[in-house]
């Protein structure tokens, strides 16, 4: 967590510091986190991408909270399966091993970039330029893998491992055929060219330029469902948000058809109805119960209870907060950037690429998608 000219608070301290960078150069908390979004994609690969898409949670100062839905969304071709580059890998997560499906057949169409571009035209002050230049300065100088992005390219090695065009990006630069690991020097130039070309030409050089007549070219000749057509009508969505009221605090968060928002308003539920007996325990405790709640969050989004409704339904809460002390805890997710300026303006962003789908679209240091092949 970064604070100066505001707050800041990342996955990686360098996804956090690129937003420190924006905010003391003059930028707003949409300033800073345009920034972050794309230094996140150096620093955090396996969970950003421009090749992905995500959240916006915006509120301006003076204007009401508002939602940028920039996530993939689903190409309109239909293919059958025995058609598609369309594969399973096994994820294994430690306490659990999980099936992914990968290939072009499981990339959907990107909105990261989309998305970028039309909050910079809606809530930015400062030039694309000065925001792109700190993750181009990243991905030239390189990146020290840490622990935890060390332990999250092992958990997804076989799809960081699926093509050569994909380990390439993430080889070891000390151990040819190995891959990249905690305290290793993480270059990416075919990333910051793509940037730097991006933040002259525009969001056409992705959707309907070169990076994106590749991308559909292999699509139509390998497998994928992707068309130009998918690129061309690609829309970023605007939403109100789901609002919560949360011991006294009002929260702003993603609405349906999202089910993120659902689920933060089911954990406050949880966490609610465990607050007594955690006011009263010792920090370790409290942290262990609020790890036990993502769980049985996460559960509860694997299981599908149905309609947010029943989700919310406090007898639904009741009967998951009666396990809040048994099983152990497991964790994995996306990457989120959420920053708040001395103006009062408030950005809370998460970003995701599903896994990857190990398919880069060549020269240009960008892994797609595979949000077709998730569970």
């Amino acid at each position: 967590m970064k604070r100066l000219n505001g707050v800041v608070a990342a996955g990686h301290s360098e996804t956090a510091d690129a937003a420190v960078e924006i905010l003391k150069a003059g930028g707003n908390a949409f300033d800073a986190v345009v920034a972050a979004m794309l230094a996140a994609c150096v620093a955090e690969p396996v969970l950003a991408s421009p090749g992905g898409g995500g959240f916006l949670t915006a509120r301006a100062e003076g204007r009401s909270p508002q939602v940028y839905d920039f996530f993939a969304h689903t190409p309109k071709r239909k293919q059958p399966l025995e058609d598609l580059d369309f594969y399973p890998i096994e994820a294994n997560f430690g306490t659990a091993r999980q099936t992914f499906h990968i290939g072009l057949g499981s990339i959907a169409t990107p909105g990261f970039i989309r998305g970028l571009f039309l909050i910079h035209r809606h809530h930015c002050r400062l030039p694309l330029s000065e925001l792109f230049q700190p993750a181009i300065s990243l991905a030239r100088e390189g990146v020290v893998m840490n622990h935890f992005q060390s332990l999250i390219t092992q958990i997804i090695g076989p799809i960081l491992r699926a093509t050569p065009a994909v380990m390439s990006l993430n080889e070891s630069p000390s151990n040819s055929g190995q891959l990249i690991s905690e305290g290793e020097l993480h270059r990416q130039p075919d990333l910051a060219d793509f940037f730097d070309a991006l933040q002259h030409e525009g969001e056409g050089l992705f959707y309907n330029g070169e990076a994106g007549q590749q991308l559909i070219k292999d699509c139509e000749t390998q497998g994928g469902l992707l068309q130009m057509e998918d690129l061309n009508d690609y829309q970023v969505i605007l939403r109100e948000p789901l609002q919560l009221n949360y011991r006294g605090s009002e929260l702003f968060t993603n609405p349906l058809p999202s089910l993120g928002g659902t689920l933060i308003a089911f954990s406050l539920g949880l966490m609610a109805q465990d607050s007594a007996r955690r006011s009263n325990s010792d920090p370790e405790s409290s942290l262990r119960q609020l790890a036990r709640c993502m769980k049985l969050t996460q559960q509860v989004r694997q299981e599908r209870i149905g309609s947010m409704a029943q989700i919310l339904d406090p007898d639904t809460t009741k009967a998951y907060h009666q396990q809040m002390d048994s099983g152990g805890i497991s964790t994995r997710g996306t990457t989120q950037i959420s920053i708040a300026d001395t103006q009062g303006n408030l950005a809370s962003m998460t970003l995701s690429n599903g896994e990857g789908c190990g398919y880069v679209i060549p020269q240009s240091g960008i892994m797609m998608n595979n949000m077709l092949g998730e569970e």
